[in-house]
């Protein structure tokens, strides 16, 4: 075929029903709410480097891989500095988990080679605040804002794979609006 220039001349987005859109202005004035369910909906998991992942569902590492996803692509008058999202942790804890483990292939096999894995997690995790009304206000909007923006960025590692997608609930709020289990990566037999 050799070197030849490509052009796109249309394109179709189209987005999952359980995520509305919106602006990065619009996240930054999300109202803090003192406990946060989150759901994952496809396996999530925290790189360790190289083929090591963490399947916990911790506050530490969920506000850093929003942080660090945000302060990348967020315009710059908007960046969280981190003694904001440090701040936020120091007053935040687990408060529910129910989570399961799926371990999925990262790759097809070639050669008669074992693929590598990853574990997961998926279901949901609540997040509460210590003392919600002694909370900075620069902390409190970074929580609010990085736990609205987890809708969009994803969570974890290979979030450009599939993986970490995650939907923040309203209070009161059990389910998105689509299920959580038609979004899920197959797993192999006997994983």
């Amino acid at each position: 075929m050799g070197r030849q220039r490509l052009a796109i001349h249309d394109a179709v987005v189209s987005k999952p029903p359980w995520v509305d859109s919106s602006t990065y202005q619009t996240l930054v004035n999300a109202p803090f709410s003192p406990c946060v369910r989150v759901l994952f909906l496809t396996p999530t998991a925290f790189s360790q480097g190289g083929d090591r992942h963490v399947p916990l569902p911790v506050p530490d590492p969920l506000l850093k891989s929003w942080h660090r996803r945000w302060n990348e692509f967020a315009p710059k008058h908007l960046g969280i500095p981190d003694e904001c999202v440090e701040a936020a942790l120091s007053r935040l804890v687990l408060s529910a988990v129910c989570i399961n483990s799926q371990s999925v292939a990262l790759e097809p096999s070639s050669r008669g080679r074992r693929p590598a894995r990853m574990v997961g997690f998926t279901d949901s995790a609540s997040m509460a605040a210590l003392r919600p009304d002694e909370w900075r206000p620069d902390a409190a909007r970074a929580f609010a804002t990085l736990t609205a923006y987890s809708a969009y960025c994803g969570t974890g590692a290979r979030t450009t794979q599939g993986f970490g997608v995650t939907t923040p609930l309203a209070a009161g709020e059990r389910r998105p609006r689509a299920q959580a289990r038609q979004h899920r990566p197959k797993a192999e037999a006997g994983s």
